[in-house]
């Protein structure tokens, strides 16, 4: 039996209730203009952690590999506060925004994480993505789709300029392409993608 903990990354769930905090954060962020005001639920003390989608599928990899039968968590003990999370994504996207908050709407329980004691115990291993790290990615595919629906604001984040650019680099002549273009595109692998769910903002 595996506890999975708040998972997250690109292609996950993004409005509409049922997305985890930092795709509800990364979809408010990127609709909010720089040096506006965004909405967020509760007091924004609340804690949780979040574990990357990649790290998830590796993690169950692994677990079903190890003949391990008993229940055991599947997450970081990254631990981070809502308004943290929101000032992590608003650097990500290079905002600078308020924080107004809403203590009548739902927050969850005050604090959650998961212990990953078990799970290095047993598969020597444990989730190595670093919450900004994965936030990168998430903000660029959540800004990407928003931009389709002209709801994006800008700046464009990094982590999308490079994909255009990779992208780009594909389709062009080597010789008509620029060397910061073809360096982008051979260093940066590319942003794999999978799913999430529910939301506590």
């Amino acid at each position: 039996i595996v506890r999975v903990h708040n998972i997250y990354g690109p292609r996950g769930t993004d409005e509409g209730g049922r997305e985890k905090a930092p795709a509800a954060i990364c979809r408010k962020v990127a609709e909010a203009a720089d040096g506006s005001a965004i909405e967020v639920w509760g007091d924004g003390e609340q804690t949780r952690s979040y574990c990357y989608i990649d790290d998830c599928v590796e993690g169950l990899e692994r677990l079903m590999n190890s003949g391990f039968t008993q229940p055991i968590n599947l997450g970081t003990g990254e631990l981070i506060s809502v308004d943290d999370l929101v000032d992590l994504v608003a650097e990500i996207a290079g905002k600078r925004l308020e924080k107004r908050h809403d203590v009548s709407k739902p927050q969850g329980v005050r604090g959650r994480n998961s212990d990953p004691t078990l799970l290095r115990k047993v598969l020597r291993w444990e989730p190595q993505t670093r919450l900004q790290d994965g936030l990168a990615p998430t903000y660029a595919w959540i800004w990407g789709e928003l931009k389709r629906q002209r709801r994006a604001q800008p700046p464009v984040p990094e982590a999308a300029r490079l994909a255009v650019a990779r992208r780009s680099a594909a389709r062009a002549p080597v010789l008509g392409i620029s060397a910061e273009i073809r360096t982008a595109a051979r260093v940066r692998g590319p942003i794999r993608s999978r799913g999430g769910e529910e939301s506590p903002l």
